[in-house]
């Protein structure tokens, strides 16, 4: 190996990237010429300092407090790991029985909260008893009475119809508060759609028809622990249905509006009755 073959791999024989056999000669070489020997201690010293004030400089230093913290967390949870995983590993297969007997336990709990004692339905969970008929003729009670006979309700807006200002302060007053002043009750009257009775709200607001129905059945015979229950929603032959329970009762909100406008309008709705039951 020649002088200048060494000055040309020397950096990377420093950092111990050559090949065995290039290694050899390299050593080979530097037993026998000084000049290369000084030359490699040199460079050799170099980047030693260069290593050095890396290390130490100031803005690469890691701060004492967090490498305390790591160091202190890292033991913890290795320590954690060792007292945990021989019991997980034991009761690991104890996970599936435990979560069914939850399963169990829940069901349990719902079924006895829904049925009171089998004295009937609970009215806060009414809307998941699959009442699909109530809601179809929430729909065709909003088509048939509240659109097809909308010049009715107009002509009779103005009069002073039955539970007018009953239904002026629970529904309407409500209503024109969060959304606008333009809303006005057009009717509230009894009506039967496919055997289903409903007292029939209503709503005019602008171009939009919205009837709010109270069911008359009495298919909820359980008395409800809180005022109103949860807040369903279901479209219906291109209608938004949103219904809750009052007390016994189901109410509902129907329109053509979208669904979260309809949701919006039956919340609104349902905290007016429950402040006031």
């Amino acid at each position: 190996m020649q002088c200048r073959e060494f000055r040309e791999i020397s950096e990377s024989y420093i950092s111990d990237e050559l090949l065995v056999e290039t290694n050899h000669q390299v050593n080979h070489h530097l037993e026998h010429c000084s000049g290369c020997r000084l030359d490699f201690r040199s460079r050799r010293e170099l980047r030693h300092r260069v290593n050095v004030a890396g290390r130490n400089a100031a803005a690469y230093q890691i701060d004492p407090v967090f490498s305390r913290t790591l160091e202190e967390r890292l033991r913890d949870e290795a320590l954690r790991s060792k007292l945990w995983s021989p019991t997980w590993f034991k009761f690991r297969f104890l996970v599936p029985a435990m979560a069914s007997l939850l399963l169990v336990i829940g069901f349990s709990a719902v079924y006895l909260t829904n049925n009171n004692g089998g004295m009937g339905i609970n009215a806060n969970t009414f809307l998941t008893a699959g009442l699909t008929d109530l809601v179809h003729a929430a729909s065709g009670t909003h088509k048939e009475c509240a659109l097809d006979k909308l010049d009715r309700w107009e002509a009779m807006a103005e009069t002073d119809y039955p539970r007018k200002a009953e239904f002026t302060e629970n529904i309407l007053e409500p209503l024109k508060a969060k959304y606008s002043g333009d809303m006005e009750m057009l009717s509230v009257h009894d009506c039967i759609f496919e055997g289903k009775r409903f007292t029939h709200v209503v709503v005019r607001n602008g171009s939009n028809v919205l009837s709010v129905l109270f069911d008359k059945s009495d298919i909820l015979s359980a008395k409800s622990e809180t005022p109103v229950g949860p807040i369903m929603s279901e479209a219906d032959e291109g209608l938004q249905v949103a219904g809750f329970a009052n007390d016994t009762q189901p109410v509902f909100v129907v329109s053509d509006l979208p669904e979260t406008d309809n949701l919006s309008i039956a919340r609104t709705i349902s905290y007016s009755l429950g402040k006031k039951s």
